[in-house]
């Protein structure tokens, strides 16, 4: 009886295992690399001058003044000029005399790119593009008027050049109390950024990516602090089976840095640099790009309603949308987010909005940060298919083996005890008939 009841189980349980592997799931990923680079912001005044030993009266000096945009990113420009008389003392500080008038010192300004307004700066009437100078200076000489008499003898006189900037953006010069059309610029026109497709080919062929140099978020460069940027991302599934679709984001290695720049990385990626999934409308995902979730929330002004118009989240929180619709709380980016399940041939437009704290401060210019993308796909098949190369082990399958085996050597422990249990009886009933 006991051998019956052991092969019964373990017919059970081979019939089972093959139920199993009828239903084995798979994954399939596939990782591209996305760059980060902040933006750097500089620029100057650039003069031709040499301080003449003396000047006369009607004498003319040149003094050529252009502003030179040194860094990464279009910037508005205006500059002031301030004029005096004086006397220089031994560490060449002027000491002005109050009692001469500095507009003895004439300046022809040019007016055709620059413009004086009522509060006295010169706004330059262009914007100002990376790495350029400005195409007229905003002088080009001064002259000691024919006016000046003797009181200007033996005077020293100075001409001070101040100048301020601010990035340029369709609202930029209102920090300075004045509308970009008063000014005559006329911003132009974000340019597209490059669309940008994700595409689910099968099993075999994995993942592809339309992008220059696999850089899944083109548009994620140049960055400065308090700045956002939107992109468009195309995920869809040319295979012949349904699959569901899972994002995450993995630190990697970075360029050759100092331990300084490394750590500074290190807080763009996980406390500064915040990333919001949406699928039409619906949330995916909102919280640091790379680290535990949400650690980027400090420092961005979420407004009436939340930085990302979900409701106000404290730092340190973050929050992800299950494929079925409900928020979780306290997800990272470094698990895997459910896009949701994409039928063969269907496709959905994910729209990926990031955004960068404005605490962020002058170290972090200049500064390169990679992030690994990683797309997976899992689905069920027939079959279990071993693979090395896309293919990462999958927890499910695991466990159902793990499980299967346990269940093996339990049929095996009931049929050997089933069979010690009949020998005892037949053992016992030998005695009784003796």
């Amino acid at each position: 009886m006991g051998r019956k009841i052991g092969v019964i189980v373990l017919t059970a349980l081979f019939a089972l295992s093959v139920t199993f592997m009828g239903y084995a799931f798979w994954s399939i990923q596939s990782r591209t690399d996305n760059v980060l680079t902040m933006a750097s912001y500089r620029a100057r005044i650039e003069e031709t001058y040499e301080v003449p030993a003396h000047v006369n009266p009607s004498e003319s000096v040149e003094k050529m003044v252009h502003v030179k945009n040194e860094g990464t990113v279009d910037i508005l420009v205006r500059v002031s000029v301030t004029k005096a008389f004086g006397t220089r003392d031994a560490q060449g500080k002027l000491h002005v005399a109050d009692e001469l008038n500095p507009d003895m010192i004439e300046i022809v300004f040019n007016s055709r790119l620059w413009e004086q307004r009522d509060d006295g700066w010169f706004y330059y009437k262009k914007i100002l593009r990376a790495q350029e100078t400005t195409e007229e200076p905003l002088m080009e000489s001064y002259t000691l008027s024919a006016k000046a008499g003797n009181e200007y003898k033996g005077r020293d006189a100075e001409i001070v050049i101040c100048m301020e900037s601010v990035q340029a953006d369709r609202d930029a010069a209102s920090v300075w109390g004045v509308r970009m059309e008063e000014l005559g610029i006329v911003f132009p026109e974000a340019p597209a950024a490059e669309k940008t497709t994700v595409t689910y080919l099968g099993r075999e062929q994995g993942f592809s990516v339309n992008t220059k140099n696999t850089d899944l978020f083109a548009a994620f460069k140049n960055l400065t602090p308090g700045c956002g940027r939107t992109q468009k991302i195309l995920v869809e599934n040319k295979s012949a089976e349904a699959v569901e679709i899972f994002l995450r984001a993995e630190q990697t290695e970075q360029e050759r840095m100092s331990t300084e720049q490394a750590m500074l990385v290190q807080q763009l990626l996980t406390k500064y640099a915040v990333i919001e999934i949406r699928e039409n409308g619906k949330l995916l995902y909102e919280g640091a790009v790379c680290g535990s979730g949400g650690a980027g929330k400090s420092g961005l002004s979420s407004g009436e309603n939340g930085a990302f118009g979900q409701g106000s989240l404290t730092s340190g929180q973050s929050s992800t949308v299950s494929a079925q619709g409900q928020q979780e709380d306290g997800a990272s980016m470094l698990q895997d987010i459910s896009l949701g399940r994409f039928a063969s041939g269907s496709k959905k437009t994910l729209t990926v909005n990031l955004r960068l704290s404005p605490e962020m401060d002058n170290r972090f210019q200049k500064l390169t940060g990679k992030v690994a993308w990683i797309f997976s796909a899992r689905g069920e098949d027939g079959t279990v298919t071993e693979r090395k190369v896309p293919v990462t082990a999958d927890s499910t399958r695991i466990m159902m083996w793990a499980a299967l085996l346990a269940a093996s050597m339990l049929a095996a422990a009931i049929a050997v005890w089933a069979e010690r249990r009949d020998r005892r009886n037949r053992h016992e009933d030998v005695e009784k008939d003796n």
